[in-house]
């Protein structure tokens, strides 16, 4: 895989937490479980960091708060055949 490159908004330790979890596959029930919600975690502390840097002047962000669960069961039912296509909905 390539590596994560920085943008504005990803903190340092972040990033590491991100590069890091490429761990081997799940092979329990009860530890992909574990890893899903890691997963919503993480994505949970990088947009609550999003709406810090909001408050502290960055331009405006759209959050998924509340919604982790959607995009973590999504990727992890998806097989290496499939394709996403993300879409941006400007609030603007």
């Amino acid at each position: 895989s390539e590596p994560l490159q920085a943008c504005p908004f990803m903190e340092t330790e972040i990033l590491d937490t991100i590069a890091t979890s490429q761990t081997p596959p799940a092979t329990t029930a009860a530890h992909r479980r574990m890893r899903r919600l890691e997963t919503m975690m993480l994505i949970r502390a990088y947009e609550e960091r999003l709406v810090e840097l909001q408050r502290g002047g960055a331009p405006g962000t759209c959050t998924s708060v509340g919604q982790e669960a959607s995009a973590v069961g999504v990727v992890d039912a998806l097989d290496a055949r499939d394709r996403i296509l993300t879409n941006h909905r400007s609030a603007a």
